[in-house]
């Protein structure tokens, strides 16, 4: 995994070439936010309403700043984040990251910054935020939605919406930066089966997207797809459920840890309440039998999620469990 370098933000970048000096340069690999699904640049995260984009939308900043997996696959860029979160406030992110439990060292934490209020970008909120993401190393900024982030009378108006979009599309030209929106489907035609067309009814919005994600899922139902179009992405499509314990998307074909059970229900505790656990503690607080809940342990210790820390075993023999960092459910 690579540690963030400062970002350019598309400065000082060379942008003239002939025919020669493209084929004699060394442009390298595609570079990953995350491996497979997202190269680094300007993309779209679109979807129903109330289907859970927002969740994702927080769970990729985190295992961006936590340097954790997201959706099975590994994170490339770990480093500072900035989430603009206009529809959700802060008691709803803060339960959210706890039961998602993706940070096992608090400095992580800091790296995550979020702000629920912002100037619509057409309103001079465009040049403050490139102002903002001047004066840090961000990996990533994202702002939920698009819709609040604009005040304009159709947000659909491709002149304005270029006006604001080009200079935001620029920061990610310099190779270490990416910026997202999270976006609604088109109401008129929700699925279209053309992924860049859901996403607007004008050009603008495809035509500065590297990728877009289109999240599908049947309403009350924890089974959903995620549909990949992208100028690089390597996978199209992945299957994914709904942890509701964990408040967060699990690969289907990954799922080590069915959600609703005895054993999710572990996992979130530990990740909300301090990694550290012992049995006859988490049992109380369960509501189930010291017995059944130690046998659950042993299997989550099978399965590589926990461990036991024998060397801080008490003077009864008392041994807590702990999550092991580098193991963790996607």
């Amino acid at each position: 995994m690579m540690a963030s370098k400062k970002t350019n933000l598309g400065k000082d970048r060379k942008t003239s070439w002939t025919g020669e000096e493209l084929i004699e340069q060394d442009l390298g690999e595609v570079q990953w936010l995350v491996r497979n699904i997202l190269p680094q640049g300007f993309f779209f995260l679109a979807g129903r309403p109330k289907i859970g984009k927002s969740f994702m939308t927080l769970q990729l900043c985190s295992s961006i700043v936590a340097g954790q997996k997201f959706l099975g696959n590994e994170v490339l860029q770990k480093g500072r984040v900035l989430y603009i979160s206009l529809e959700d406030n802060r008691r709803r992110l803060k339960k959210r990251i706890m039961n998602m439990g993706l940070f096992t060292d608090a400095k992580d934490l800091s790296l995550l910054e979020v702000e629920e209020r912002w100037d619509p970008l057409n309103k001079g909120g465009a040049l403050k935020l490139v102002e903002r993401l001047s004066k840090k190393k961000y990996v990533l900024c994202v702002i939920d939605t698009y819709a609040k982030a604009f005040l304009m009378k159709d947000n659909n108006d491709a002149v304005e919406a270029t006006r604001c979009l080009a200079p935001l599309y620029e920061l990610t030209r310099g190779g270490d930066f990416s910026f997202g929106f999270v976006h609604h489907h088109r109401k008129n035609t929700q699925y279209s089966g053309d992924v860049i067309a859901d996403i607007s009814a004008s050009g603008a919005k495809g035509g500065v997207a590297d990728t877009v994600w289109s999240l599908r899922r049947e309403r009350g139902k924890q089974n959903a797809f995620l549909e990949i179009a992208s100028r690089d992405a390597e996978v199209d499509r992945l299957d994914l459920i709904f942890d509701k314990d964990r408040t967060m998307w699990v690969p289907q074909e990954q799922e080590i840890v069915k959600p609703g059970t005895v054993q999710a229900k572990i996992l979130s505790h530990m990740g909300s309440n301090g990694t550290e656990v012992y049995i006859r503690e988490l049992a109380k607080k369960l509501g189930y039998d010291p017995s059944f809940i130690s046998r659950e342990m042993v299997e989550l210790t099978k399965k590589g999620l926990v461990y036991k820390e024998v060397e801080k075993a008490g003077k009864y023999g008392k041994v807590p469990y702990k999550l092991i960092k580098d193991k963790k459910l996607i």
